[in-house]
């Protein structure tokens, strides 16, 4: 099962249509959501981030640790320091 973060956004409902159309099966979350979502992904097979891009850095150190596959919607931050953290973070 896959986890949509952000599933109520445009990019959100694109990969709803997405999942659909290839028949695997995933649970979506909004924002507002976050900790039911974090709780849900880290047992998930994967998970799709399409929450909006200040989002994006909390989603992902809050994941990281679950070993699991994470798609980020670009761009992963607008920060540099958070992208660079993001791409060479190896955990507590």
């Amino acid at each position: 099962m896959i986890v949509l973060i952000g599933a109520n956004g445009s990019m959100g409902r694109r990969y709803q249509a997405s999942l659909r159309y290839l028949g695997q099966k995933y649970v979506g979350f909004d924002l507002g959501e976050d900790a039911q979502a974090i709780r849900v992904a880290k047992v998930s097979d994967g998970v799709i981030l399409a929450s909006p891009t200040d989002t994006h850095y909390d989603y992902y150190i809050a994941l990281h640790d679950a070993e699991i596959p994470i798609l980020c919607e670009k761009p992963l931050s607008c920060d540099l320091w958070k992208v660079k953290h993001m791409l060479f973070y190896s955990g507590p």
